[in-house]
């Protein structure tokens, strides 16, 4: 991040700001002198429903909500995993994106393989990698935050992005999912939070996410026509296909029947 700070510096326009978020207990554990911290995350997933195995897992909208409050004068944000790896032209890129009328959209990271997590960062950044179907580097501008329905979605599980994407699509007029670029980048592909242990937080999420599509789609049907939108939907009927469990709610068989 600091090298594709570094590297925007040719923009004398582009003003770029680091800005993380943590639970209390988490906050100095990444000792960043050049992040804006925000006021500590106090609220957590085990409020709003019942889970087997106790996570500690954050709201992601209490983290758009402490990131707007530590820097309300920013005109975009954007929102990466924070094991996302950016690569140098990163700032430029999505600089240019804007200037060209992109007025929200999502990169694509892609997965370079985890034995070469070892190498040094400037042989990282030449390795092409392979694409990912995953979103998680969202660029959106300020005014739309007002608007967003995030619901209970919570971070660190399946389905925490969806609701980003379908206020995105919602409302926005040419939200786009750019998936081959190469910007950003993850080291290994493990997917430790697909165990079947964590079902019950992936059903929370795929709930709320059916559940704030639904509000969304009632204001304007379009939305539903939106090739990311189509693409959700058909991996939530096969989800619910996949694992015939009666938590499911009533919004996700309102899409599939």
């Amino acid at each position: 991040m600091r090298n594709a700070k570094h590297f925007a510096k040719r923009i004398p326009e582009l003003e770029i700001l680091f800005v993380e978020t943590a639970y209390p207990e988490d906050q100095n554990v990444v000792n960043c002198t050049d992040f804006i911290k925000t006021e500590p995350l106090g609220d957590e997933v085990a409020h709003y429903g019942e889970f087997k195995i106790k996570r500690k897992l954050p709201l992601f909208k209490e983290i758009i909500d402490k990131v707007c409050e530590a820097v309300p004068e920013a005109d975009w944000y954007i929102q990466t995993n924070a094991d996302i790896i950016v690569m140098p032209h990163f700032y430029v890129l999505i600089y240019d994106m804007i200037k060209d009328g992109n007025e929200s959209f999502c990169i694509n990271k892609r997965i370079i393989p985890e034995d070469l997590k070892d190498m040094p960062l400037s042989l990282l950044y030449s390795v092409c990698g392979n694409k990912h179907s995953g979103h998680d580097c969202f660029v959106f501008p300020a005014r739309l935050i007002p608007k967003f329905n995030l619901g209970d979605i919570c971070m660190g599980t399946p389905w925490s992005e969806t609701a980003m994407i379908a206020n995105l699509v919602a409302y926005t007029k040419n939200f786009k999912v750019f998936k081959e670029a190469h910007a950003t980048f993850h080291i290994g592909d493990r997917r430790i939070w697909r165990s079947v242990e964590y079902n019950d937080y992936r059903i929370h999420n795929t709930n709320e996410f059916a559940r704030i599509l639904r509000v969304l789609s009632n204001k304007n049907k379009d939305i539903l026509k939106h090739e990311t939108i189509q693409y959700l939907l058909d991996k939530l009927k096969i989800e619910v296909n996949n694992y015939k469990d009666d938590r499911y709610s009533k919004h996700c068989k309102y899409f599939i029947e």
